[in-house]
């Protein structure tokens, strides 16, 4: 059996790219987080890698096997970003009380989950039975359909196309591939795997192809099954979430830092500025502004911690202008000064929200 992922990335992570997790209180209280003991991750690749075509941006942030022995469950929670679960052995449940509803997840069920929706997993495992192990995938997908190029008549065939259609769209359950489909998924899954053990250069566009040629499997199960062809690609409403999403997106790859920002986002995603930090802190539980500090200062950390660079340089490298704001804003959020925190290696960056 393999071992729990030991590398504490979290307490490391320059920006919140990877997998983010906002536990959901019981009665008020948050519930634990279950023992590595009976839930673990063996294998983990960090993105975010973001690929843009013809209007359709995809977000990669997380792949990982998570392991399920003997009995348990994760807390409610939810996450700002999807995320879709496919069963390799084992089985076990995700409930999903916004929707009344509990998926039994088999080897070959895939379920995927938009953003913000709170879900739960649980499991029961036998001493002669295998260990539920599911490939964990959290993505963003957003589709800009004024950007999508399409022909009088023409259908637009995207890879994953009813695959958004069907999870993020209609919000549709999950389902079972059949046998062929199921076989096809496993392999393409196992080479991912192998990926993710593997130190050699140049995985990530391995991880990534396989990660797109499961999801035409899926889509295509969906199309053959008439559940979703992908011709409806956008709710009858021009998606909240999508612009949200986008904005995200840029505060993630772009400074959005300076007097003004928040303001100048909301424009370009349409929205007034009320409203664009009203509805941003109601979907990730934080507001643009702080949203985007915690960006500066987890790069500001990677920075300083892997480099030899000074409070100077690394602020001008930051977009910023002002050393001496920035090396108090830096103290303020880490506790330290920004070279202590290098003379020390490296302390603990908060993790905020961020969670195995």
């Amino acid at each position: 059996m393999a071992k729990p992922v030991q590398d504490d990335y979290y307490a490391k992570a320059p920006y919140p790219g990877g997998r983010i997790v906002h536990r959901v209180p019981v009665e008020g209280v948050e519930q634990p987080w279950v023992s590595d003991t009976l839930r673990f991750v063996s294998r983990r690749w960090l993105g975010p890698v973001h690929i843009r075509a013809q209007g359709i941006e995809f977000l990669i942030r997380y792949v990982g096997v998570h392991e399920h022995l003997r009995q348990g469950q994760h807390p409610l929670h939810h996450h700002p970003h999807a995320e879709y679960m496919f069963t390799l052995s084992g089985c076990g449940t995700i409930s999903l009380p916004d929707r009344k509803t509990v998926e039994v997840c088999r080897p070959g069920h895939v379920v995927a989950i938009p953003p913000g929706s709170v879900h739960q997993t649980k499991w029961s495992i036998r001493p002669d039975e295998e260990p539920w192990r599911i490939m964990v995938v959290d993505f963003d997908i957003i589709v800009d359909l004024a950007q999508v190029l399409i022909e009088q008549g023409e259908r637009v065939d995207l890879a994953f196309a009813p695959f958004y259609e069907w999870f993020l769209v209609r919000e549709g359950a999950g389902f079972d591939l059949d046998a062929e489909a199921r076989a096809a998924v496993l392999a393409i899954f196992g080479e991912v795997i192998d990926s993710l053990n593997s130190q050699a250069y140049g995985i990530c566009s391995e991880i990534v192809a396989g990660l797109i040629r499961a999801m035409a499997w899926f889509s295509r199960h969906l199309r053959e099954a008439g559940w979703a062809d992908g011709t409806n690609l956008s709710p009858a409403v021009i998606s909240k979430e999508a612009a949200l999403l986008k904005a995200r997106s840029l505060m993630e790859h772009s400074g959005f830092y300076e007097a003004g920002c928040v303001a100048r986002l909301a424009r370009t995603i349409g929205m007034s500025e009320a409203h664009f930090i009203r509805e941003f802190k109601r979907h990730y539980g934080t507001t643009p502004k702080q949203y985007s500090i915690d960006i500066l200062m987890r790069r500001a950390a990677l920075l300083m911690r892997r480099t030899d660079i000074n409070v100077k340089d690394a602020c001008f490298q930051l977009g910023l202008n002002d050393p001496i704001a920035f090396s108090r804003a830096f103290t303020r959020y880490h506790g330290v000064t920004p070279t202590h925190y290098q003379k020390q290696g490296g302390g603990r960056i908060r993790p905020g929200s961020a969670e195995a």
